[in-house]
């Protein structure tokens, strides 16, 4: 699974974590002992590995990944990079070996891969460019074999676009965003609105296809296991604050329901992560400046949500487009700060508010926590 905030992520997280604090800030999670950064200037990509005892980039290295990267997932040890538009393919990098790519699977020309879920020894991967979910097995050497066509649940353009994946008991859940592209720039979301697909992995059938009350989900679900839901953030059009938020998935009865607003959350919803205890909900919120190209004025927050009482706070800010990602980690919530000219990971303690700032060397787009079994004992402090 992926996040209960991603990277990636926080139902990893979750399921290996307790909170604690001690003198020197909070003590490394048991389980957790490191980050890795992902990140790009959309020429070239990279990634920066975080040592979470001493606090610093122990490890840097850059044109080994695509430079169009925003997904990357930890399965048994290993790091699944998803190379997006133009390198269509995804890449499997071992922490063991010197994070060394051991394998790299193209997903097809022109595909546009977006997400990865691993089911029973099978890898299911999106692809934005093409209405079929990618069938891969065995992991981790991603032989591909039969795909699954989802062109039937399709907009005027015959494609879905199929973008992010979460599995629960076997069942592999799929973001539709259904932006209708065959009308010309800008394009529209279809009338029918996003939904969620769901695919049943014993037969390869869609079962079920969920409609969303709001459109365009624009990253990761996120499980809630306080109430055995999954939330999806959702934009709608990225030039409009409130016709987007919070979606509740049920993935028992399969159905789906808004949750919180954009206005509640103040701002163009891009992303969300929760708590450890559940009790708090972080969100990345933009300005509508911030969705029209050449507008002035963009400024992105992170805001949190209490779901006891309802109660909002800006916790972090930033101008223009320069937030990312945010993950939470033993009462710590990271940001992604891609901001070209200091590109870093910003970390906030949420008891406190005292924040961290960590330096890398590209703008950071994602951000994936190591388990210890796939963190290196003895990696290699530098750069590449």
């Amino acid at each position: 699974m992926k996040k209960c905030g991603s990277a990636v992520t926080v139902l990893l997280v979750l399921a290996v974590l307790s909170a604690g604090c001690g003198d020197n800030g909070p003590e490394k999670a048991e389980g957790v002992a490191g980050a890795f950064i992902l990140s790009t200037d959309y020429t070239t990509g990279g990634f920066s590995v975080v040592d979470l005892e001493s606090r610093s980039v122990v490890y840097e290295k850059s044109g080994t990944v695509g430079s169009d990267v925003d997904q990357a997932v930890l399965h048994d040890g290993l790091i699944y990079v998803i190379n997006r538009m133009y390198a269509d393919n995804v890449q499997v990098i071992d922490p063991r070996q010197g994070f060394a790519t051991i394998y790299q699977v193209s997903t097809g020309s022109g595909s546009n891969p977006y997400d990865i879920e691993f089911v029973d020894g099978k890898a299911y991967v999106s692809r934005y460019g093409v209405p079929q979910i990618l069938v891969m097995s065995p992991v981790p050497s991603l032989s591909v074999t039969s795909p699954v066509d989802i062109s039937a649940y399709a907009d005027s353009d015959g494609n879905p676009e199929a973008a992010y994946l979460a599995e629960k008991n076997g069942t592999v859940f799929i973001a539709l965003q259904r932006w209708v592209t065959d009308k010309g720039w800008p394009w529209s979301i279809t009338t029918d609105g996003s939904a969620v697909a769901v695919l049943n992995t014993e037969t390869s059938k869609i079962a079920k296809v969920i409609p969303l009350p709001v459109s365009n989900p624009v990253e990761d679900f996120v499980e809630n296991p306080s109430q055995d839901v999954f939330y999806l953030p959702c934009a709608g059009y990225n030039d409009r604050v409130g016709d987007g938020g919070v979606v509740a998935i049920d993935p028992v009865a399969l159905t789906a329901s808004l949750e919180i607003t954009e206005s509640v959350l103040g701002g163009n919803l891009f992303d969300i992560s929760i708590s450890e205890d559940a009790a708090t909900l972080f969100a990345i919120v933009a300005t509508r400046e911030c969705g029209i190209w050449g507008a002035s004025g963009c400024k992105m927050s992170v805001v949190s949500y209490d779901f006891p009482t309802g109660s909002t706070d800006v916790i972090f800010q930033a101008d223009g487009f320069t937030i990312s990602d945010l993950e939470v980690n033993n009462g710590e919530i990271w940001i992604a700060n891609n901001d070209f000219q200091n590109p870093g990971i910003v970390i906030v303690n949420e008891a406190t508010g005292d924040m961290t700032r960590i330096s890398t060397a590209l703008p950071p787009v994602k951000i994936l926590f190591l388990t210890e079994s796939a963190y290196p004992e003895n990696i290699t402090a530098g750069t590449q």
